[in-house]
Order: C-alpha cells, then structure tokens, then sequence
C-alpha cells in the first residue's frame, strides 16, 4: 500500500493522494475527490458552508455548481469511489 501524500493548493485546500485517488478538504471538510490523472475531473460537494469553501469549490469546478452533488448523492458517489 502507498503512503498517503499531502499537497496544499493554497490556504486551507489540501489534496490528500492514496494511490490513484484523491480526496480534496476544505480546511477539514472533505469537498471532492478525483482519480490521479483524469485531468481533474473531480466530483465536488455543493457548497453547504462558508464564502471560503465557496471560493475553494469554484476553483476545483470552474465554478459549474449545476454539477455539484448534494450531500446525500456526494456521500454515495464517494463510497462507491472508496470501494473500487
């Protein structure tokens, strides 16, 4: 098993890299995850929380919030991501 790598983005948005998945926090919400390499394609949370995780989202989704995901649709899609 790979040790997890931690990378900052900027102020309090962290990537958290395990083998090919990447688990993306808003200080220490987690907002979005991604496969590594699948030019950030990332499956993001709808913004539930502050204008910071706002400005967060908008920079990890271009701000396309018609495609963020609820809570209840965010936390299957990730289980399902965490199984494969």
């Amino acid at each position: 098993m790979e040790k997890p790598k931690l990378r900052t983005i900027e102020n309090n948005l962290t990537v958290v890299t395990i083998g090919d998945k990447e688990l993306i926090f808003s200080y220490s919400t987690l907002v979005a995850f991604s496969r590594v390499g699948i030019d950030h394609n990332y499956t993001v949370h709808e913004n539930i929380w502050s204008n910071s995780t706002g400005r967060h989202l908008n920079l990890l989704d271009g701000g396309d919030k018609k495609s963020r995901l609820s809570s209840d649709e965010f936390d299957k899609k990730l289980e399902e991501f965490l199984g494969e």
